[in-house]
């Protein structure tokens, strides 16, 4: 099977629960669930991709940056508590499909939270079945500029 027929079965899927996932209640227990057993299984040092601007409230209202960036280290700040060697860095992400406002978008939120969470925000990658999308070096200039 080619990769791209690999895609083609899985994309439905992430069609089907994305909006779950992107609800804040949900999405901060699963967070926590997630990191907690990656704790328990001594997994203490976490790279979380993540795509900001994307989670929603009750209301369907978008969740600010910072708030969102906010709640996921409340989260793993949670998870220290009884775990106090674990880390967690963010590895923010934007989809090659979407296309340059997008990417220029997640440059932005990185670093806008860099400045308050210095200690959180890891990197930057770009997502994507790769024989299908953009190169990167479409997106370098809006990378290379920030």
């Amino acid at each position: 099977m080619e990769s791209h027929d690999v895609w083609t079965k899985f994309q439905p899927k992430f069609a089907r629960v994305g909006d779950l996932c992107k609800y804040v209640k949900f999405f901060k227990q699963l967070l926590k669930s997630t990191l907690t057993a990656c704790a328990e299984q001594n997994i203490l040092i976490v790279e979380l991709r993540h795509t900001t601007g994307m989670l929603f409230d009750e209301n369907r209202e978008s969740i600010k940056v910072l708030d969102e960036v906010a709640m996921i280290e409340s989260v793993a700040e949670e998870v220290r508590k009884d775990y106090p060697y674990f880390q967690l860095m963010l590895i923010l992400t934007c989809y090659k499909i979407v296309g340059k406002p997008h990417a220029k978008k997640i440059i932005g939120h990185i670093k806008e939270a860099n400045k308050k969470f210095p200690h959180l925000i890891g990197g930057f990658d770009m997502v994507n079945e790769e024989e299908f999308t953009p190169e990167i070096s479409e997106f370098a200039p809006d990378i290379l500029g920030a």
